[in-house]
């Protein structure tokens, strides 16, 4: 069955880069993001996606990310790191598997099309606000926060 444009740019980019990046705009439902696609099956390393930021810089940082990674890094644990952004420290979590289907649809297409037998896996980089403070943390900025949903916890059940 032939691909999808879409779904051979996410291919021929893996080929060209070692990696994808999907960007999702911002619209009435919630902030935009952007995460990578490939890393799982070229870097043995779970998917990254970031929220809330300019797509150009979205983008940058994973690029960051997977660069560090294909340094030998490694970013599987929930923590802070110190090597992503510049002149401030990130924090990785784990995504919970209940928000897979939600934000990672061609990441979910290419591991099954590169026929990964491993777990899908994602982890979610947040950034601070201007004083150091992450979301979920006693005087986040609530503009902030209000960015980067956490996907560490599992999906509520719909009403």
């Amino acid at each position: 069955m032939p691909l999808e444009p879409d779904e051979q740019r996410v291919i021929d980019d893996i080929a060209e880069h070692g990696w994808s990046g999907t960007i999702v705009p911002e619209d009435e439902i919630g902030p935009g993001f952007e995460y990578t696609i490939g890393l799982m099956v070229g870097h043995d390393h779970p998917e990254v996606i970031i929220f809330g930021l300019p797509s150009k810089t979205g983008h940058d940082i994973l690029w960051q990310v997977f660069n560090e990674i294909r340094a030998g890094h490694s970013f599987r644990e929930s923590g802070l790191y110190e090597d992503i952004l510049v002149g401030t420290a990130c924090r990785m979590q784990i995504v919970h598997p209940t928000w897979h289907r939600e934000f990672f649809g061609y990441g979910l297409w290419y591991h099954r099309h590169a026929n990964v037998r491993s777990p899908f896996a994602a982890m979610q980089c947040l950034w601070p606000d201007k004083n150091g403070l992450f979301p979920g943390e006693q005087g986040c900025a609530a503009a902030v926060a209000a960015l980067q949903p956490d996907l560490s916890k599992p999906v509520s059940p719909k009403v």
